[in-house]
């Protein structure tokens, strides 16, 4: 986006040997959407590449940032692998906990558009990112295309944890 690139621009004056790219920092941000529960520096790196996007740009988000590869963000991959501290990390830096999955460009990736945090823990089963999710004020009713809700999912999917977890709190189909 031309905001993006304006943002370069700025880092370049600022420290004109940065190597700061649009392709350096699209790998930095892979890197932090699939980084894993004990990669604490990794996070805390994008934190501050987020702040300094923040700083010098208009560009608001840059934590919940949707992959342009996957249409996951952090929420998702954390939610999905169970995560814990990442979530929470996630969580009390204020990421969004209901964003949901966006379009990609990786051919033969399996397709989970706008599904939510919530979706995909109890796609895989997750109880505690459910629980962790629930805690942190995440919606666990929200509907993806098709009308699905996490607890759709779980029965779908006969995640009885997740199924029986979803129902204890009070969701039904």
């Amino acid at each position: 986006s031309p905001l993006f690139d304006t943002f370069l621009q700025q880092v370049k004056e600022l420290e004109p040997t940065s190597e700061f790219s649009r392709e350096s920092v699209g790998e930095l941000h892979e890197h932090f959407i699939g980084s894993g529960d004990t990669d604490g520096d990794v996070w805390d790196g994008w934190a501050q590449v987020c702040t300094l996007v923040e700083a010098l740009s208009e560009i608001k988000g840059c934590l919940d940032a949707p992959s342009p590869r996957s249409g996951w963000r952090a929420t998702h991959t954390a939610a999905m692998y169970g995560h814990l501290s990442k979530l929470a990390w996630l969580a009390n830096m204020g990421a969004n906990l209901d964003a949901v999955t966006g379009p990609h460009s990786k051919p033969g990736m399996l397709r989970h558009t706008a599904f939510s945090p919530a979706h995909l823990a109890a796609l895989y089963d997750r109880v505690e990112a459910l629980e962790l999710l629930l805690k942190n004020g995440a919606h666990m009713h929200q509907r993806a295309p098709g009308g699905y809700t996490p607890l759709d999912l779980a029965k779908e999917k006969k995640n009885q944890r997740a199924a029986q977890w979803l129902q204890s709190v009070g969701l039904q189909n």
